[in-house]
This record gives C-alpha cells, structure tokens and sequence, in this order.
C-alpha cells in the first residue's frame, strides 16, 4: 500500500515539475502576451528555429523571473505592451537596466541556451568546419561555467561591459573558437 501512495505522489508530483520547467507555464495572460513581444524582440526577425527557440524561452522566462512591474520600471514594458526598441537595446546591452532585471534576463537567458553543434551561433563561428569541429566548439562553450556566463551577462546589461566577468567570458569564449580553428 505504501509504495502505491508514494508512486501517486511522485506522479502527481511529476506535471507540476514538468510545468515549472516548461516556460511560460506560470505567466498569467498579461505576462504571456508581454513575453510574445519580447520574443518578437529578442529574435530581431531571425527566422531560424534555433534562434526562435531561444528567444522564446529567454522571454517567458526573463518575464515570469523579473515579473511585469520590475520590467515597466526600468521602461521595457508599458502598460501591458513591450517596448520593443527598449528591449532589443537592452539585450544587445546597448541601454542599461535594474540589478534585478539584468539578473533575471541573465539566469533566463543562460538557462536557455544550447550550444548543439547545429546551432545558429555555432554555424556562424565556424561556417567551413566539419561536424565534428562543431562539436569541439559546442563541448567547449558548455564547459563555460553558468555562473560566469550570468555574471557577465547581469554586468554588460548593468551598463558594465568592460567589468571583469565580461572581459573573462570573452576570453574562455575566444579560446574555444581559436582550440576549434586549430
């Protein structure tokens, strides 16, 4: 009897996981229509699948973390509309945001990125490499640890792009691209 209770358990358990790892499954509707926006965004019109994943994923989750009145503050959103050029800018860390907001877009965008070897970014780096230089590549930037990855991210969209996580990141990054030339 116990062993079934506890299997209940765990499978009751189990959407709810599923949900809270899935993005977007907590916004409410005036969050979700927010997060299209900025998805629209943060995609700047790029029409491959990997780049709309990801711009996908970092907006529900930069939107469900920093939440609607973090963003209107720091003038990402108005009302219940994206400020699209706001957002692009502050992606692009052309315009800096809150500590709060800038943390949230970094541990949503890092949680959301794969470095498959098929990726957009990967192809770009190295558009003549064999699969398997591509894949060399992608084992290297997945070793970059996350927190270094979010620190740098939160400095460079704090206005802070010459801070020592930054000029850290861009070097392991460097080093990657430069082990996969050979």
């Amino acid at each position: 009897m116990k062993s079934s209770r506890r299997r209940r358990a765990v499978l009751g358990v189990a959407p709810l996981l599923a949900c809270l790892l899935l993005a977007g499954c907590g916004l409410d509707e005036a969050e979700q229509t927010v997060a299209d926006e900025v998805r629209t965004a943060l995609s700047n019109g790029d029409d491959d699948t990997d780049a709309q994943d990801l711009a996908d994923c970092t907006a529900e989750r930069w939107v469900g973390e920093a939440g609607l009145e973090a963003l209107r503050k720091d003038g990402l959103v108005e009302g219940d509309t994206a400020n699209v050029g706001n957002v692009r800018a502050t992606a692009d860390g052309e315009r800096s945001v809150s500590e709060p907001v800038a943390r949230a877009y970094a541990e949503a965008r890092v949680s959301c990125l794969d470095y498959d070897a098929a990726s957009t970014d990967v192809r770009a780096a190295l558009p003549d490499a064999s699969a398997e230089t591509r894949d060399d590549y992608a084992d290297c930037l997945r070793e970059i640890s996350d927190d270094l990855r979010e620190d740098a991210i939160t400095q460079r969209l704090r206005g802070q792009g010459d801070a020592q996580p930054v000029t850290r990141l861009e070097q392991q990054e460097q080093r990657c691209l430069q082990q996969a030339r050979g």
